[in-house]
């Protein structure tokens, strides 16, 4: 499991996330939605190891996962962060690689060209992450932790991903909802930051932030996004769109 216990953090003198909450377990979804400057990304830098707690405790199978050394957090946690920095250019097939960086080399290449696949970005394995879209660059990423999951061993799995479908095309987007289903149906915990509550919809659990980085709501789905909790944390209500069968496909500014 990973969790955020009573989970505290602050920059400099401003806090920025106060007494979250979360429990995720391999195989569920969990969204991670608020206003802008809610903790979102913090949170999931928190659990990824990458920031260690200023109160409370953010832990793997019950140790602080800052404590984890990175080649041992690599091979329980993927992370695919909001945008892609590179200092060389390196092509997009290299770059995919690096998920098995710290994983072993063994059928790496079979791995990439998967992943690759996965995210419908094979005709340009050779070309540099630079010359590719931002949206591009964003499955790139995607690709590169589905490389690093893949090399995991079984057990304690999990994707932090940070505005995923942020900058991608209504069919991309689907193809990366549909490989967060596939990834949770074989044993990995999904984490998502998400603006787009349609989206979050799609998910297992949801954990609703407050503008003060504090938790509104933590729960199911259906309890999280309804009106009271988001009308807390957005000072607006939202209609909810849904399909034929029934099932909530997005949700709009309701009219005043």
């Amino acid at each position: 499991m990973l969790s955020a216990l009573d989970l505290e953090f602050t920059f400099g003198s401003r806090p920025v996330l106060r007494g979250v909450d979360l429990h995720a377990e391999p195989g569920t979804r969990t969204a991670l939605i608020g206003p802008n400057g809610s903790g979102k990304s913090t949170l999931l830098r928190l659990l990824g190891g990458h920031l260690v707690p200023t109160g409370g405790a953010a832990t793997l199978a019950g140790s602080p996962v800052s404590n984890f050394a990175p080649r041992d957090r690599a091979k329980h946690i993927a992370i695919v962060p909001q945008s892609v920095s590179l200092a060389f250019p390196f092509t997009v097939a290299r770059f995919v690689s690096f998920g098995r960086h710290t994983l072993g080399r063994a059928g790496v290449d079979a791995a990439v060209a998967r992943a690759l696949q996965r995210v419908d970005l094979t005709d340009r394995a050779r070309d540099p992450v630079g010359e590719l879209s931002q949206g591009q660059q964003q499955r790139a990423s995607i690709a590169r932790a589905l490389c690093q999951l893949s090399g995991m061993p079984r057990g304690d799995r999990f994707l932090l991903a940070d505005e995923p479908t942020a900058s991608l095309d209504p069919a991309h987007t689907l193809i990366v909802r549909s490989l967060f289903n596939e990834l949770a149906q074989d044993g990995v915990g999904v984490i998502a930051a998400l603006h787009d509550l349609g989206a979050a919809a799609a998910f297992d659990r949801v954990l609703l932030l407050g503008s003060d980085g504090s938790t509104i709501a933590n729960g199911s789905t259906e309890d999280v996004l309804a009106d009271t909790p988001l009308r807390a944390a957005f000072g607006i209500g939202f209609d909810r769109l849904a399909d034929a069968s029934g099932e909530i496909r997005s949700f709009a500014p309701a009219s005043p």
